[in-house]
């Protein structure tokens, strides 16, 4: 995996590399006279370099291992085989600096918690402070604006801005924007900051070279004669084909400029000349990268049949900027269809022409809501319509909630609906939604098509393992998903080998808990299509033993002198601590962590969450089942969870980790869909929002606490905890 900010010695040429990461997701490693930039996917880094010491410029590729990167290169930008090695061997594990001793607490606040604009107001002295201002770069270049005019002009401090941030050179003095070294290391970041450097080094070819060569738009801030040079227009528009509209216009007209450009970026054979519009060769070739470059192309062309259907391949849309005739033609909509089966209604004779011109202008589960139509029938009387119905769930596959009874049962119309939107199967008839076959047929669309599906190690794994790309919700619904598929098949054998795996993975991380109640609502709905396979699979999940009690492993309840009316006044406590905190704070207590979004990202600390919330909420609800229930209680237990482990999340500015946390416990836990409780527009006053959950606490409690939720049919935290026990 490339390691940023940390050098790499490259033995062949004796030089030191170090890569950054660019804001638009571009990599730039900078080395002696030289820079690549290029595009990380996995662990291969594709790259241009262009070397000022030898003025050459060509491709690079590097393979990144644990110790270091295996590449290869060659001379020149067109494509062919690498001949050259280029081998890096890490030399430091890298990391951040410590921050200066010099910097006080006042200071360090600050930085923490204050914006880049927040810099116009901090006190004068900390904007002429060299420590302070290079540590709060770390957060934001921009912070660069506000320095004293003796830091704008430190060519130490502004080389630190650059080289993460380009477009930090703005606010540099104009004496550092004629610096060429230091306008390089902006542009191997950012090449359109070429537009802030001076007007000497606007007119020097080694840094216009540089500026396009990260960045093709960048050429729009060159001098003319650049405009006009054709190795600086070829690196601009392979680098960015639209950087074509900035050049000479000779070169508009100059067809290799073209196709390079239209190759990288068919949008731009906008800019090519009327006599290239009509160039077929130049037209295919903008069409392979963007089908709708079509609109671009001469009248003549948007009436050859080839270069249509080519132009369909790539996106069905392009369809409007064919020539008319051409859109009436069968082997022209076929085309179009192929790429979007949404349009299989320009072809259907059984629709009527009112129906293609709504299908035509796009349909959305709105439009068909007898709400939306103001009392009027109107479109809702196509709701029976099989052909129309068929044609309109292509483009909104929800539409299927407002079809009729019979065609809710129809099972072809189901499984149309489930290929665009496998979320569709909520609004099938009862019998078609529990229907093992539709079922399995959804989860095999979800995966691609792929039938082998198994459970393997790294689905246990996922959920302990920190990553960035960490996303809860994705990783759930793909683990359900299989465990639901196996019962499906009822793959008995596998069942049973996972359930000894998920018990086993459980012991080893307690605070993964939860995921045996996930488990067991998917055991729980399989007694709809097949109570033998229930009884069965139940008695097969509760044969492993967990090793320790969660009612004591996650110990949450609230103080009884708490609890009232108002939510407000609710604390979670410990038996350690009577006075009770917010539920946010309790579990950063338990953790140990710090209130950051590194200790968010982690997912061990999602799980900790996860089941202190949900066991704490079972908990709490027990100690009233024996003394009759309070509906209002229960309201306040859950919207108290809510607003107080969210609201602190959102102050910190991680608002998307407490959003995932709640969404498990309701959604896949507590099994609260979404919008179920939405109220009609004269009791919005009462309506409490929740990104996008919509409650009214009455009907939450209700639903949640009046239905056994905590009998062993639907099994809570406690109660899973006695049954393994017991067994």
């Amino acid at each position: 995996m490339i390691k940023l900010n940390t050098p790499y010695h490259v033995a062949e040429e004796n030089v030191t590399v170090t890569f950054t990461e660019v804001k638009n997701g571009a990599i730039t490693g900078t080395y002696p006279n030289a820079t690549l930039t290029g595009t990380l996917e996995g662990n291969v880094l594709s790259a241009t370099f262009h070397n000022t010491a030898v003025n050459a410029v060509g491709l690079i590729e590097l393979t990144f291992n644990e110790n270091g990167f295996e590449g290869k290169w060659k001379n020149g930008l067109e494509p062919g085989p690498m001949r050259g090695k280029w081998n890096g061997e890490c030399i430091s594990e890298g990391g951040e600096s410590p921050l200066p001793a010099t910097l006080t607490p006042d200071q360090l606040k600050w930085i923490e918690t204050k914006d880049s604009w927040d810099y116009e107001e901090a006190p004068k002295e900390w904007l002429d402070s060299k420590d302070f201002i290079l540590v709060a770069m770390k957060k934001d270049e921009s912070i660069l604006e506000y320095v004293s005019e003796n830091l704008k002009n430190d060519k130490e401090l502004i080389l630190a801005a650059v080289s993460n941030n380009g477009a930090a050179l703005q606010y540099a003095s104009d004496k550092c924007k004629d610096e060429k070294e230091l306008v390089l290391a902006a542009l191997s970041t950012d090449g359109s900051a070429l537009e802030y450097a001076s007007e000497r080094l606007k007119e020097d070819r080694e840094v216009v070279l540089a500026a396009v060569s990260n960045n093709g738009n960048a050429i729009e801030y060159a001098p003319d004669t650049f405009k006009a040079d054709k190795d600086i227009v070829s690196a601009a528009v392979l680098n960015e084909g639209c950087s074509l509209e900035y050049v000479s216009e000779e070169f508009k007209n100059d067809k290799s400029i073209v196709m390079l450009a239209v190759s990288n970026n068919g949008y731009s054979l906008q800019n090519a000349s009327d006599k290239l519009k009509e160039d077929k060769e130049i037209v295919m070739a903008a069409l392979s990268t963007y089908g709708s470059a079509l609109e671009y192309a001469s009248e003549k062309l948007r009436n050859d049949k080839e270069v249509v259907i080519a132009s369909l391949a790539n996106d069905a849309k392009a369809l409007e900027y064919a020539s008319e005739n051409l859109r009436r033609d069968k082997e022209v909509l076929e085309a179009a269809i192929k790429n979007d089966a949404s349009l299989a209604y320009l072809l259907n004779e059984n629709l009527s022409e009112e129906q293609k011109q709504c299908l035509e202008e796009g349909v959305t589960l709105e439009d068909f809501d007898e709400e939306y139509q103001g009392g009027d029938d109107g479109k809702v009387a196509w709701m029976k319509d099989r052909n129309f119905v068929l044609e309109a769930l292509r483009q909104d596959a929800r539409i299927l909630k407002h079809a009729s009874t019979e065609l809710k049962a129809d099972r072809e119309l189901v499984l149309e609906a489930i290929k665009h939107d496998i979320n569709a199967i909520d609004y099938a008839d009862d019998d078609l939604r529990w229907n093992p076959d539709i079922r399995a047929a959804r989860i095999i669309r979800y995966f691609k098509g792929n039938e082998n599906i198994t459970i393997t190690d790294d689905d246990f794994k996922i959920f302990v393992v920190k990553s960035d790309a960490y996303d809860p919700i994705e990783i759930i619904e793909n683990f359900l998903f299989k465990v639901e598929y196996i019962l499906l098949k009822y793959r008995k054998d596998e069942f049973e080998k996972f359930c000894k795996r998920i018990t086993d993975f459980v012991n080893s991380n307690h605070e993964c808990f939860w995921l045996l109640q996930l488990v067991h609502t998917v055991i729980r709905k399989c007694e709809i299509w097949d109570v033998s396979i229930h009884e069965e699979a139940n008695e097969i999940f509760f044969r492993f033993d967990i090793s320790f009690e969660p009612s004591i492993e996650f110990e949450t309840y609230f103080n009884d002198s708490e609890i009232n009316s108002s939510w407000e006044d609710c604390k979670w406590t410990s038996n350690a601590d009577e006075e009770g905190l917010y539920f946010s704070e309790f579990i950063m207590e338990k953790t140990g962590m710090e209130w950051d979004k590194e200790s968010w990202d982690d997912a061990k600390f999602y799980n900790h969450a996860i089941s202190r919330i949900w066991v704490g909420i079972i908990n709490y609800s027990l100690r009233f089942l024996n003394e009759g229930f309070d509906e209002e209680n229960g309201g306040i237990c859950l919207h108290s969870v809510v607003q107080e482990y969210y609201e602190p999340i959102q102050d910190s500015g991680n608002a998307c980790y407490g959003i995932n946390t709640f969404r498990i416990i309701a959604e896949y836990l507590l099994e609260i869909s979404k919008n179920d409780y939405d109220l009609n527009e004269t009791d919005r006053d009462d309506l409490e929002e929740f990104n996008g959950w919509q409650f009214d606490l009455n009907k939450v409690a209700h639903n949640i606490f009046n239905r056994d939720l905590f009998e062993c049919e639907y099994i809570g935290a406690t109660e899973f905890a006695k049954n393994k026990l017991k067994k």
